[in-house]
């Protein structure tokens, strides 16, 4: 299982690292404490396609609805 970095943005905390089935856990929770919690994804040029598509699915597992891309502008 890869592991993902997760920062709470909203919350000033500093990212940490996370395999795929604790950040399905700590979305959840996130989720119940704000019931319009929005997801944003960012990826490495090196990270594969289907490993961001993965994290969107992890992310729609834990029942958000709202997640976006962010994409570097050259």
């Amino acid at each position: 299982d890869k592991t993902l970095e997760l920062r709470d943005v909203g919350r000033g905390k500093d990212g940490k690292k996370v395999t795929r089935d604790q950040l399905v856990d700590e979305l959840r929770s996130a989720l119940a404490r704000d019931a319009q919690i929005a997801v944003a994804i960012a990826a490495d040029k090196s990270v594969r396609y289907e490993e961001v598509i993965a994290a969107m699915d992890a992310v729609k597992g834990a029942g958000i609805t709202r997640v976006g891309l962010i994409v570097a502008q050259k």
